[in-house]
């Protein structure tokens, strides 16, 4: 069972704060029911490709799913702190490839140098930058699309907010996203590039609350935005009764319609 969020419905304690530009509503962004059961077969026919990413501290492992020819829309994906999840994003990644998307599932896991644990921003957002620049696309062009979870989504959020990499980012997808202690400055930051977000969790989930929740939505308050953005719906919002601090299958089809959208 699913809520998609409405402007009078975003699971903030804050009943005083209204966000006026939140998310599209819920007939133009939802999910039908788990995938037949040849969908699940189209998935897993899927081709998945490996690739190993230089970086400058070292060495990085990455899945490639989507066209074999290297076109399609780039997307990145992000995982979070759990080395037991690196594969978190496969089933969307599979999903969003059958769609003519060319998904690079990056494994920060794979060398102890790029560990989320002890892996600094900087070195975070030089990688990034990098990968888009030698495997994916001119950074001149705005063409990729940023999906993160966890770390993962905190660690895209912070990349996007800064506008010099804002410019060549089409869209960011956030799964119950952690905000850096002390630097809420970034959500808002974000809030005020021109870069449309998907924002997913879970309702139970403890480690997505409803306090950070809330600074997701201030953040995107029209009184944090520009004109142009607060003529559009800049920050997208699905959540899902319970599950905890996952990424479920039923994402895929919110994220893939919120692809769609025009912006």
């Amino acid at each position: 069972m699913s809520d998609k969020s409405s402007n009078k419905n975003s699971n903030s304690d804050n009943s005083a704060h209204t966000p006026a530009i939140i998310s599209v509503h819920s007939a133009e962004l939802s999910s039908s029911s788990s995938p037949s059961s040849s969908a699940l077969q189209s998935l897993l026919s899927v081709v998945e490709q490996s690739m190993d990413i230089e970086t400058h501290l070292g060495i990085m492992k990455c899945k490639i799913y989507g066209p074999i020819d290297g076109t399609g829309i780039p997307i990145i994906t992000v995982h979070g702190m759990n080395i037991v999840l690196v594969n978190e994003w496969s089933y969307i990644s599979r999903y969003l490839s059958t769609r003519g998307y060319r998904v690079y599932m990056l494994n920060f896991h794979s060398n102890d140098n790029l560990k989320p644990s002890s892996l600094h921003s900087i070195d975070f957002n030089r990688i990034i930058t990098d990968i888009i620049a030698k495997y994916i696309t001119s950074v001149d062009k705005m063409e990729v699309i940023l999906m993160g979870k966890s770390w993962g989504g905190q660690s895209v959020a912070t990349y996007s907010s800064i506008k010099e990499h804002a410019k060549f980012i089409r869209k960011v997808a956030l799964i119950a996203p952690g905000i850096p202690k002390g630097k809420k400055d970034i959500v808002f930051a974000l809030g005020k590039v021109q870069i449309p977000v998907f924002l997913g969790w879970a309702k139970d989930d403890m480690i997505m609350s409803n306090s950070v929740v809330d600074v997701w939505m201030k953040a995107f308050d029209e009184d944090n935005m520009n004109e142009k953005q607060q003529q559009q719906l800049w920050l997208h919002t699905y959540n899902v009764e319970s599950g905890g601090h996952l990424i479920f299958n039923e994402y895929a089809e919110p994220i893939e319609q919120f692809l769609l959208l025009d912006h």
